[in-house]
């Protein structure tokens, strides 16, 4: 690492341990966050949880144009792309993460990356059923958990525990949570942003909170309960399944 990378990479390191304490910053996830200095955020990113969306929606803000799903995601800046004045107002930045039901999440990541022949080949090739989610949970169960970030905790990538983040954006509430938000900072998403998907996120939509029932049994309902318990733990998610299976 460059000279000035390590003397940020120290500030941001006494700024961040200063505001949460030393214990509860995760040192793993540090990349995982991407500051909008502009805009007083922070977004700790997490896949799976409309980080496509968010991560659009900041930087149209911050920039006032409309940018592809691969340049947003480029141009959003992690703690060391700062400049040393930009780090130390992170005491004032407003940090945040978007949470989402385990249940709802691995569905969603099963009915989504089961589509593409790459992961099809590379985890297997699970038909998009009730029976490939159930061989798919047991590919989790037999170590696959932690082979693909789209599945994987949410709670391995997130910076802070849940109760010191700013806000906490639940997945499941995402536009008027999104919306409260973003005027506790006094900022006004662009007309119709919250009102549906970006255009890069179309067929990427999976609907996997209505279908849950489709493809939950109970033996998958207990397998996901166990595998992802740190999840419904430490994010407070209830692991009651929401719907009576067939």
């Amino acid at each position: 690492m460059q000279p000035a990378r390590i003397a940020k990479a120290a500030l941001a390191a006494s700024v961040l341990w200063g505001r949460f304490g030393v214990t509860h910053v995760n040192h793993k996830a540090w990349k995982k966050i991407a500051v909008y200095p502009s805009l007083g955020l922070a977004y700790n990113r997490i896949k799976k949880n409309a980080n496509t969306t968010v991560v659009m929606l900041l930087r149209e803000m911050e920039s006032g144009v409309g940018e592809s799903r691969a340049l947003a995601k480029r141009n959003s800046r992690k703690l060391l792309d700062l400049s040393p004045s930009e780090i130390a107002n992170l005491r004032n930045t407003r940090f945040f993460v978007v949470t989402r039901n385990p249940y709802s999440r691995v569905l969603s990541a099963f009915l989504f990356r089961f589509k593409d022949e790459h992961y099809r080949n590379l985890h297997g090739a699970f038909d998009l059923t009730r029976s490939g989610f159930t061989n798919f949970v047991s590919y989790l169960s037999d170590g696959g958990l932690d082979r693909d970030a789209h599945w994987d905790l949410q709670t391995k990538v997130m910076f802070l525990p849940l109760d010191k983040y700013d806000t906490v954006v639940r997945f499941e509430n995402f536009k008027s949570e999104m919306l409260s938000l973003l005027k506790s900072v006094g900022l006004q998403p662009p007309d119709g942003r919250l009102e549906g998907l970006y255009p890069s996120d179309v067929g990427k939509q999976t609907s996997s909170d209505s279908r849950l029932g489709e493809f939950y049994t109970p033996e998958t309902i207990r397998m996901v309960a166990d595998l992802y318990s740190k999840d419904f733990q430490d994010l407070r998610y209830s692991k009651d399944f929401p719907l009576v299976t067939r």
